[in-house]
């Protein structure tokens, strides 16, 4: 399997994951990079909550997807999910600030898919 069938993949089953569960929910669809990140960087520790707790739902959610060889996230078990949630926000903020020098502010940017392409990409099973 190729990469982008690997990623393609991710979409597909993230997709009709959130649907199961939010339906079309307004509130999931406003969750971009722009949003996210908005949270992740407030001053208020509220905001910086939700960013750590939608964060961690992800890593979450990605122990559900198959385990293939050079594919699929596999976070070792000496690895704090917390610590891998902090270098997501990093990644995120890394990506917006990319998108705006481009003239893009990442509000058509869904923020789950890209924290699902950084764990599979940071933390790749063998």
């Amino acid at each position: 399997m190729n990469w982008l069938e690997f990623e393609m993949r991710y979409y597909s089953i993230i997709g009709l994951f959130m649907f199961a569960v939010h339906g079309s929910s307004p509130a999931y669809a406003d969750v971009t990079i722009k949003a996210l990140s908005a949270l992740c960087s407030s001053q208020v520790e509220t905001d910086r909550n939700t960013c750590s707790a939608y964060i961690l739902g992800i890593i979450d959610v990605s122990f559900l997807f198959p385990k293939i060889s050079g594919g699929g996230v596999c976070i070792p078990e000496n690895v704090q999910h917390i610590e891998v949630a902090r270098s997501a926000v990093v990644d995120l903020q890394g990506l917006l600030e990319k998108e705006t020098q481009k003239g893009r502010d990442g509000s058509d940017m869904a923020a789950s898919l890209r924290i699902i392409i950084y764990l599979a990409r940071a933390y790749p099973c063998q």
